[in-house]
């Protein structure tokens, strides 16, 4: 056997991983002309060509945008997690998405997680690999929207065991999206490390009933240059 087909075989555990990163290229094209949105190219193989990081996130907002419907985000994730299982034998993810990249163009909330949870239990139906989301507030948002997206998502909370959905959120280096309910888990992302007291000061938390008055945080710093897949190294450090 190959070393590199020994590699592909051995079992795999994703832990950080981007939703909206994962659609296929085909799969964009195909909802871009389902929805009537223009591509900027027509050579799906070239779709997700870009030089720099800028142009790599105008295609990131282009590719969501193709995402409207609840069978759209089933397709794509369904799809996501079949790509990590024939490419790399991935059998538990933990995947972050941003609602407010949908809920901005005025897809519901519920339309979103509703979607992306259909497509993670029909692959663990047919694939048998198990996915757990993460929903992520994107660090451009001003605090205001990110503390409404924590709320809608406490509000759709689905049952855990039925849904895999983890409710976390990311902040910005400021820490100031003042995000507040049931999370314990923050994830900061920042090209430095925010001073713990400062992320006590500025995350609003509701403590559920017999849990600790404590919280863990991971900051993740950026390496350089634009990657299509994860290219953050996180460094758990613990505010008590």
């Amino acid at each position: 056997m190959q070393y590199e087909e020994f590699l592909r075989r051995v079992p795999k555990v994703e832990l950080h991983c981007h939703f909206e990163g994962t659609v296929r290229p085909g799969t964009a094209a195909d909802l871009a002309r389902k929805h009537g949105i223009q591509l900027p190219t027509d050579d799906v193989d070239r779709l997700y060509d870009y030089d720099s990081i800028y142009e790599f996130l105008e295609i990131f907002a282009l590719v969501s945008s193709t995402l409207i419907d609840q069978d759209d985000f089933a397709r794509a994730a369904y799809e996501s997690l079949e790509d990590g299982v024939q490419l790399g034998n991935l059998e538990y993810r933990e995947m972050f998405f941003n609602p407010t990249l949908h809920t901005k163009r005025g897809v519901p909330y519920k339309t979103v997680v509703d979607g992306l949870v259909d497509g993670i239990q029909e692959a663990e139906r047919k694939l048998g690999v198990r996915c757990r989301l993460i929903a992520d507030v994107y660090r451009q948002d001003p605090p205001e929207l990110a503390r409404q997206m924590v709320e809608e998502v406490l509000e759709h909370r689905r049952d855990e065991r039925e849904s895999g959905l983890v409710p976390a959120a990311g902040v910005g280096q400021e820490c100031g999206s003042a995000v507040g309910g049931q999370s314990e888990r923050v994830m900061v992302n920042s090209l430095d490390p925010p001073p713990a007291g400062r992320i006590h000061e500025r995350i609003l938390r509701t403590r559920p009933r017999g849990r600790a008055a404590s919280f863990s945080v991971t900051w993740a710093r950026p390496t350089a240059g634009p990657c299509p897949s994860s290219n953050h190294r996180p460094r758990p450090f613990h505010a008590r």
